[in-house]
């Protein structure tokens, strides 16, 4: 059982590095993925890797939403899994309206200044 100083350690740790897994890969795609790209793509990242969720139903910490999915879809089948899915798609939808409003207002701004 964690306290709640080791847990709050893990929760540093587990943002800590979901935010160096998407900075590693944006940095890894950069050969193919444009400049005005690579931040839609990190916040997708982010979206995905730092996304929680409970792990089943009485548990009161969460785990990464993705892990949680990942296991109970090949333990016990998407139905157990969908709990973990949907926050996963709630996030991403987030992401991809974010990235789209980033992209929005980068076209608006270089279009108004680079005349």
């Amino acid at each position: 059982m964690l306290t709640e100083i080791s847990y709050w350690y893990a929760i540093y740790c587990y943002v800590a590095g979901a935010f160096l897994l998407g900075f590693l890969l944006v940095y890894l795609s950069r050969s193919w993925l444009t400049s005005g790209w690579r931040v839609p793509f990190f916040l997708l990242f982010l979206s995905i890797f730092l996304t929680p969720a409970y792990p089943s139903d009485g548990v009161e910490t969460m785990a990464p939403a993705l892990i949680v999915a990942a296991f109970q879809f090949f333990t016990h089948g998407f139905e157990a899994a969908a709990h973990a899915f949907r926050p996963l798609a709630l996030g991403a939808f987030f992401a991809c309206v974010i990235s789209l409003l980033y992209l929005a207002v980068k076209r608006f701004i270089s279009s108004r200044f680079h005349r």
